[in-house]
């Protein structure tokens, strides 16, 4: 289960063209403030 926001983020980059579950997996999965 993901928050709203890692979802909508999700979504987001899904809408973009983003489809490898991998990469959206991995992007739920590291906190945020580490992927800056």
């Amino acid at each position: 289960m993901v928050s709203r926001r890692v979802q909508a983020l999700l979504d987001q980059l899904r809408a973009q063209g983003i489809q490898d579950e991998q990469v959206l997996n991995a992007l739920a999965a590291v906190p945020r403030e580490k992927i800056r």
